[in-house]
């Protein structure tokens, strides 16, 4: 499986940090999804279901690849 493309990675923290800048807990105007409306979403055109993928990946929530046991069968 390959890595992560470094630029991919910024642009993970870049949206991390606009959200960071914009976000406040417990406010409906100031949600993770009227921020990526708001403010995200002008600045990089991407899907919502993008941008969440982008914000676990600079949070750190984001599964690795782990490779199978010696003792697993392969199809391949």
């Amino acid at each position: 499986m390959r890595g992560i493309n470094k630029n991919k990675i910024e642009l993970a923290h870049k949206v991390k940090a606009l959200v960071d800048a914009h976000y406040e807990e417990g406010r409906q105007d100031r949600c993770k999804s009227a921020v990526f409306r708001n403010v995200v979403r002008k600045t990089y055109p991407m899907s919502i279901v993008t941008f969440f993928r982008l914000l676990a990946l600079a949070e750190g929530k984001r599964k690795t690849y782990t490779p199978p046991e010696k003792n697993q069968l392969s199809l391949f």
